[in-house]
């Protein structure tokens, strides 16, 4: 794909094993669902129990405000799951790497949008499509220099 022309941008150059991500996802989820169900589902029921007793003088004051704190602990709780899963979803989708752009990809981002590109290669094949290469032996340079194409 490097070097060759590509008739629309879009098209997926590289793509990374989908199944680690799949599985932060899933990890991911089952923590919204855990928070969701378990700590803030919980919370609001015990407050609403404390609320009652509250009004009828049946518990100190200090234990809605304990409850009150464990509600807004369990949001915040929620909130960290969900940030975790969308996240989580971001890194899966970018594990697909897609052309930005159609063309020639090298040259046309180079061109278009001023991105310099290096890459690291032993594939004669590849190196075809420089404009610069540098080539190194034993840890030296042994040529530096412009490729014409």
């Amino acid at each position: 794909m490097l070097g060759k022309e590509i008739g629309e941008g879009g098209i997926v150059l590289a793509e990374l094993d989908p199944a680690l991500f799949q599985a932060q996802v899933k990890q991911s989820e089952a923590n919204v669902l855990a928070a969701q169900a378990a700590a803030l589902d919980l919370a609001r029921i015990k407050i609403d129990r404390i609320i009652a007793l509250q009004r009828k003088n049946l518990v100190a004051k200090e234990e809605l405000d304990i409850a009150r704190q464990q509600v807004d602990a369990a949001t915040t709780q929620l909130k960290l799951a969900e940030a975790q899963l969308e996240r989580d979803r971001i890194n899966r989708r970018n594990s697909v790497i897609r052309a930005p752009i159609s063309g020639v990809v090298f040259r046309r981002l180079n061109v278009e949008r001023g991105i310099t590109l290096l890459l690291v290669t032993h594939e004669p094949d590849i190196t075809q499509y420089a404009q610069c290469l540098v080539r190194f032996k034993d840890g030296r340079i042994v040529h530096d220099g412009e490729v014409h194409v």
